[in-house]
C-alpha cells in the first residue's frame, strides 16, 4: 500500500477539512502576527516592555545557547516580521498546505512542517551564534521551504500564477532554491542556509514518505491494539465486580450493598441498557 493509498489519506469531511492543523497553522500565525502589533504599537508603544515579545517570541542565537530559551526554536514560526513576509507565507500554506496534509495525514503534515521549521532553526542558531550572533529570526520560511519541496515533488506540472504569469511549481521552487544559494555563497546569508536546510528536510520527508506513512500507520495500529486490551480489561473487571455484588445480594439481601456497589450496579445497568 503506497503513501497516496492509505486509509488516513483520503479526503476528509467539510468539517473535518475547516479544522485541519494546517489551519491551525495560518489561524495561529495571524494571531500571533496580530498581538505582536498591538503589543508593540498600541499596548506597550512608549513603554520599555514594547520590544519584550519580539525578544522573547522571535529566535535569538544566543538566548538559546547562553540563556537556554528553547521555546523560541518553536515560536519564532508563528512570529513574521512584517505584514508581505504574512501574507506570502500563509498564501503558500493556503495553497499547498491543505493539500499536503489531505494527501499525507495529519501527524506525517506536521512532521513535515515543525522538521523543516526546526532544521532550520537549529541551522540559524548554530551558525548565528558563530557568524552573525545579533541577529534574529522569524516566520516559518524553514516550514514553508520543506514543504514547498515537498509539494513541487509531488506535482511538479501544478501551475503557479507568479506575476499573472502561469509557471510550473517544479520551476517557481528551483529558482527561489537559486536565489538562496546565491545568497549563501555570495553574502554569507545564515537566513539563506537556514531556508536551504528546511528546504533539505523537505527533500529527505519527500524520499522517505512512505516508511514515515508506515511508521505512523504501525504507530496507529498499536495504540488501537492496547487501546483494545485496556477496554478488554476494564470490561474483565467490571464483570468481576458485578459477579461480586451479585454474590453479596444472593448471600445479604440487596440492603447489605454499600453506596459504591449500588452505583456500580447501576452504571453497570444503564450501561447495557444503552447498547
Amino acid at each position: 500500500m503506497s503513501w497516496e493509498d492509505r486509509d488516513y489519506s483520503e479526503p476528509v469531511g467539510q468539517f473535518q477539512r475547516r479544522w485541519t492543523v494546517n489551519w491551525i497553522f495560518i489561524a495561529a500565525s495571524i494571531g500571533v502576527f496580530v498581538l505582536a502589533m498591538l503589543w508593540q504599537h498600541v499596548l506597550f508603544r512608549t513603554s520599555s516592555a514594547g520590544p519584550l515579545f519580539m525578544a522573547h517570541v522571535a529566535l535569538h542565537p544566543t538566548d538559546v545557547v547562553l540563556r537556554f530559551h528553547d521555546w523560541q526554536l518553536v515560536t519564532h514560526l508563528f512570529l513574521d516580521y512584517g505584514p508581505l513576509s504574512l501574507l506570502f507565507n500563509m498564501l503558500a500554506l493556503y495553497w499547498f498546505g491543505n493539500d499536503l496534509e489531505e494527501l499525507a495525514g495529519r501527524k506525517s503534515y506536521c512532521l513535515l512542517f515543525f522538521g523543516g521549521g526546526l532544521v532550520s532553526a537549529f541551522t540559524f542558531v548554530v551558525l548565528g551564534f558563530l557568524i552573525w550572533p545579533g541577529q534574529a529570526f522569524t516566520g516559518p520560511s524553514g516550514a514553508i521551504a520543506a514543504m514547498m519541496v515537498a509539494a513541487a515533488l509531488t506535482w511538479p506540472n501544478r501551475q503557479v500564477i507568479l506575476f499573472f504569469v502561469p509557471v510550473k511549481l517544479k520551476f517557481v521552487v528551483l529558482v527561489w532554491i537559486g536565489l538562496d544559494v546565491y545568497s549563501t555563497v555570495t553574502q554569507l546569508g545564515v537566513a539563506s542556509l537556514a531556508h536551504l536546510s528546511g528546504a533539505a528536510w523537505g527533500l529527505a520527508y519527500w524520499k522517505l514518505r512512505h516508511r514515515v506513512a508506515d511508521a505512523f500507520a504501525g504507530m496507529d495500529q498499536r495504540a488501537a491494539i492496547r487501546q483494545e486490551r485496556r477496554q478488554r480489561n476494564a470490561a474483565d473487571a467490571r464483570e468481576l465486580q458485578i459477579d461480586r455484588i451479585l454474590r453479596k445480594i444472593s448471600e445479604s439481601g440487596l440492603g447489605s450493598l454499600t453506596a459504591e456497589e449500588r452505583a456500580a450496579l447501576d452504571a453497570e445497568s444503564r450501561r447495557k441498557a444503552s447498547r
